[in-house]
């Protein structure tokens, strides 16, 4: 039997299957002179120490470079430097990064006048360089994806004039001011993701003019503060996401405005008070997780009017009161975790049957009593213990 490839192999193989795929797709286009010039531009601002970029010569057609894909007509339409170009458990030496005193670093990506996608992961800006203005002058562009880029400052206003822009990811950066106003006028975005960038704030409610967004991130930030009742004026048919932040006071009623909202995801925050009502004019919601937080009061009899419920996860909170009955009845409940709490009382008997992993179900810590229900006698004791010294039945010992 022969030996298995290694991870590193495999996603050689992989880097050299994409590259050589890609060479035959665009064998036939002839790489615009401008474009290429804006292109060997920003390599000369890099350090290659892993020579990835190596392909990219002024003597070579730039549709054969990896990371580069052209349209028929020889202009540059993809930039894409993602990890393959950082092979697995490579050293930080081996990253692209931009040289010591370089200025206007990434600037000549804005002559690309053809660009529809541009990502970049780990290409590091050493949090020196601003995001370049000069791309919000791609007027092709309809994916932003910057990654673990180490950008600094103030997000560009110039980004607003990305009209076509569909999908935004600014991640891994230390930017100095919230969205900007100019965001408004990015009427195609449907998805908003800014998760640990260090933003302090997150702007105005202009964003709330965006009617085709889906999903709004910003986990892992410094915001603090009540959380913004003007959210609730967003256009969302998936999911907000407001975790490992800052935010005080109670989680507002008002999210449950987002008419089409599937998942309110709020974690390892400072909100407090009680789940507000409100929770159930939340229609179409699928997922409430509401984990490492300071929410107090019980779990809210309005969520049985959920039908659509198939998560509920407020472990790690200071909740207390006994279970309602009628979040039984939910039919699509699958996942039940309000670990580590003081809920007490009985597990009512219509509870279940529940998933069961690591993210799933969990009563745990708690301070419930009684028979546990013949839906849930399937689970394991690590389900239902430590805590919880008044309950009984399989898959505990037997009640008396």
């Amino acid at each position: 039997m022969g030996t298995s490839p290694t991870l590193t192999q495999v996603v050689l193989q992989v880097a050299i299957c994409f590259t050589l795929n890609f060479k035959v797709s665009s064998a036939a286009a002839i790489c615009n002179a401008g474009d290429k010039s804006a292109l060997l531009r920003f390599k000369d601002q890099l350090v290659d120490n892993a020579k990835v970029l190596d392909p990219w010569k002024s003597t070579t057609n730039c549709c054969t470079w990896p990371g580069i894909t052209c349209d028929s007509r020889g202009r540059v339409t993809v930039l894409n430097l993602l990890d393959v170009f950082a092979f697995p458990n490579a050293s930080p030496d081996t990253k692209l990064k931009i040289k010591p005193g370089v200025k206007g670093a990434g600037s000549s990506l804005g002559d690309l006048k053809a660009l529809r996608e541009l990502e970049f992961r780990n290409v590091r800006f050493g949090f020196v360089h601003p995001i370049p203005a000069q791309l919000g002058g791609l007027p092709a562009l309809v994916s932003l994806h910057l990654i673990g880029t180490q950008f600094v400052g103030a997000i560009p206003t110039d980004l607003g004039r990305l009209t076509r822009l569909n999908h935004l990811i600014l991640e891994g950066n230390r930017f100095s001011s919230g969205i900007p106003d100019s965001f408004g006028n990015l009427k195609e975005l449907t998805s908003i993701q800014l998760p640990n960038n260090g933003l302090k704030t997150i702007g105005s409610e202009r964003i709330t003019l965006l009617k085709k967004l889906q999903s709004f991130d910003l986990t892992g930030n410094l915001l603090s503060g009540p959380i913004p009742q003007w959210l609730g004026k967003l256009t969302l048919s998936d999911y907000i996401q407001l975790g490992q932040n800052g935010f005080t006071g109670p989680i507002p009623g008002e999210l449950c405005s987002i008419r089409g909202l599937k998942r309110i995801i709020i974690f390892d925050t400072k909100v407090s008070g009680p789940i507000p009502p409100k929770i159930g004019n939340c229609a179409t919601l699928t997922e409430l997780v509401l984990f490492d937080n300071q929410i107090t009061g019980s779990l809210p009899v309005e969520l049985a009017k959920l039908r659509n419920l198939q998560r509920i996860s407020v472990k790690r909170n200071r909740m207390a009161g006994t279970l309602p009955p009628q979040i039984g009845d939910l039919p699509m409940l699958k996942e039940f975790d309000i670990g580590n709490n003081k809920f007490s009382g009985a597990i009512p008997a219509n509870y279940g049957p529940f998933e069961e992993d690591e993210l799933s179900t969990d009563f745990s810590g708690n301070q419930l009593t009684g028979p546990i229900p013949r839906p849930l006698s399937n689970l394991r004791v690590r389900v239902f213990q430590p805590g919880n010294p008044g309950l009984c039945g399989k898959p505990l010992p037997a009640c008396k």
